[in-house]
């Protein structure tokens, strides 16, 4: 029994104590006597208000909204939670840790569109590969459609029941919502896809290297199909050098400086040329790398040739055909673990840009005419590399599908210490702000559709969409079917089956025993 000793607790006991053993004094009754304990008793447990505990073993809910659950008596009497539906949200399934988990598998999924995957942010005219899954469709009853904003309706490939892919070229910048479809009989759902398209920008690429090679022939063709410029200054002999401009001003420099660089997208250097420029030159470079993007590509040119003032200089050594069975972890370099491998290289993220290293083995220096289209694929995948972060500048990630009026944990790139970010007219509290890597995290409640955020600095722009709570419905019940499976089949919790239950004295025993024992007392002075 379990009594909380207030002070006026105290002082009634001590008053009451006081008075039992004047009374006995007085009195040499027993009965008397023990009449007066009793009632007095009886007062002290109407004033005391004492609590006892039971030992109870836990039980089995049926939940069908975890919240209100967690907060509810029930949470603490209660083993193992009975999940029924899968209208839950994935974070509040979390929660259930403490839990046995069961779930009803057979609870009924609606047909829908799930686990899909595209890029939504593109560049005008840019090729969008939208790839997803169809799920509770019979194989020869549905169809997929993803209808444009101007109403173009367009046909999926298909690489079995479930799978299928869209193709579309991006339209002019601006923000849109296409539509996607999926028809089963006389059932329609429609879900929407936002895109934000960028105006196609044009870099600027200077190639600096200490002699010429056949295979930047094949990158001048490419880099200008893709409507970009090139400035080429090549050494053709100890003090000339040679150099070309296709899509681009003129630039005459004599060294590497800050204003030289200032323009320019990418630098693609042999690892000799790299070699040559002094050291300032060379801090330059790594500097607008780390602070405005710059994308640097180095070639290794003559085998064995290492790059100075970069701690992966000896990685030049590896050949084409080694790059795949290349220990990363093995590197000295303390962020080893940021590089990346890629068929024709290693890339590794410095400040806002990237550093490449190519490897160009034998197979790459056999060059015939109809082996241009290889050399395209590989400088594309070498550029996607080297400035995609610098492409993309201030950017706000979010995970997909973000819903209306959920918490959204946004990635702001390219925000830095001084920088003020808002969401429409309220400022946003930023996490983790970036003195070195220019990434930023807040969380925020976004309205349904289009959300805007704006850096002060510069006024820079970017959006992200978020979805009303019932889109996506299929693809949310199917994520919290598989979060309840994983629960469910967990094995080794320790959770206790048995609970303690605190109950209070009934308020009446008290004075029913004052009664008692005062009442006999009075009925045997009335007879003696």
């Amino acid at each position: 029994m379990t009594i909380v000793w207030t002070y006026e607790l105290i002082t009634v006991t001590t008053v009451l104590l006081l008075f039992l053993v004047i009374f006995s004094t007085w009195s040499n009754k027993f009965f008397r006597s023990i009449c007066l304990i009793i009632g007095l008793f009886g007062l002290w447990l109407s004033m005391a208000d004492p609590t006892y505990e039971l030992t109870k073993y836990k039980r089995a809910t049926e939940v069908a909204n975890i919240p209100e659950f967690l907060i509810s008596k029930q949470a603490g009497e209660t083993d193992t939670v009975l999940i029924s539906g899968f209208d839950h949200h994935l974070e509040d399934l979390d929660l259930l840790d403490s839990f046995h988990v069961k779930v009803d598998s057979q609870f009924y999924i609606q047909p829908g569109l799930f686990d899909i995957h595209y890029n939504d942010r593109v560049i005008a005219s840019e090729k969008v590969s939208i790839n997803g899954k169809v799920y509770g469709v019979s194989d020869d009853t549905f169809n997929v459609i993803l209808e444009s904003p101007d109403g173009e309706q367009i046909k999926p490939k298909f690489g079995s029941t479930e799978l299928f892919q869209f193709s579309v070229e991006a339209p002019v910048a601006g923000l849109y919502e296409y539509k996607m479809m999926l028809i089963q009989n006389l059932d329609t759902v429609v879900e929407l896809l936002p895109l934000q398209v960028l105006p196609a920008r044009q870099l600027t690429m200077l190639i600096y290297t200490n002699r010429p090679g056949f295979e930047y022939n094949y990158l001048k063709n490419y880099w200008v199909e893709e409507g970009h410029g090139i400035i080429q200054k090549v050494r053709v002999s100890k003090d000339r050098f040679n150099s070309t401009y296709i899509n681009a001003p003129s630039l005459s420099f004599d060294r590497l400086t800050e204003s030289v660089l200032h323009d320019l997208d990418v630098i693609l250097m042999d690892v000799e040329m790299w070699n040559s420029i002094n050291t300032e030159e060379r801090r330059v470079v790594l500097s607008a790398i780390d602070n405005y993007g710059l994308g640097l590509i180095l070639s290794p040119g003559i085998e064995g040739a290492r790059a100075r003032d970069l701690p992966f200089n000896e990685l030049a050594d590896i050949s084409a055909e080694d790059i795949d069975n290349v220990d990363l972890q093995r590197l000295t370099y303390s962020l080893a673990n940021e590089w990346k491998t890629f068929d024709s290289g290693f890339s590794f993220g410095k400040g806002y840009g990237k550093v490449v290293l190519l490897k160009w083995g034998s197979t790459y220096r056999l060059i015939l005419a109809d082996k241009a289209k290889l050399y395209q694929n590989i400088w594309s995948e070498v550029f996607s590399e080297a400035y995609v972060q610098f492409q993309e500048g201030f950017v706000a990630e979010s995970s997909f599908p973000t819903f209306a009026q959920d918490e959204v944990e946004l990635k702001l790139y390219q925000t830095m210490q001084d920088d003020s970010i808002f969401l429409l007219d309220q400022k946003l509290s930023l996490m983790n702000l970036p003195l070195l890597t220019g990434v930023a995290y807040a969380h925020v409640e976004p309205q349904m559709g289009w959300n805007k955020l704006t850096r002060s600095t510069d006024r820079a722009e970017d959006w992200f969409y978020a979805f009303d709570t019932s889109a996506w419905k299929t693809w949310q019940q199917l994520k919290v079917k598989d979060r309840l499976l994983q629960l469910s089949s967990q094995e080794g919790k320790t959770i206790s089956d048995v609970y303690m239950l605190r109950k209070t004295l009934p308020w009446w025993l008290g004075y029913m025993l004052f009664l008692i024992g005062f009442g006999l007392i009075w009925v045997l002075e009335k007879l003696t």
